[in-house]
């Protein structure tokens, strides 16, 4: 057992580390949607309405709508902690 218990201190350290990692990455992904809507300040793009969520990745969704072939349809843009950004668009098919 004395193996078991000489081990325990590294464990934490290792959890410790892994733990400080996992919050400043999420430190740093948080700050997408900030980076995001100062670029869009920047350029004086208002066509977005941003939604912050009360998640735990911080998801801020970003709505707006696209005009194709005189069609409008639904887009939001769902930025949060992830390495992922995910654009969503709804299309809409057939007779109108």
């Amino acid at each position: 057992m004395a193996k078991s218990t000489e081990k325990e201190p590294k464990l934490e350290k290792q959890a410790e580390k892994l733990v400080e990692k996992k919050q400043a990455a999420a430190a740093e992904g948080a700050t997408k949607a900030e980076k995001f809507k100062k670029f869009l300040d920047e350029n004086d793009i208002n066509f977005f309405e941003a939604n912050d969520l009360s998640d735990e990745l911080h998801t801020t969704i970003f709505r707006s709508r696209i005009e194709a072939k005189g069609n409008t349809m639904p887009m939001a843009i769902f930025i949060d902690d992830s390495i992922f950004t995910i654009i969503r668009t709804q299309v809409v098919t057939g007779n109108q």
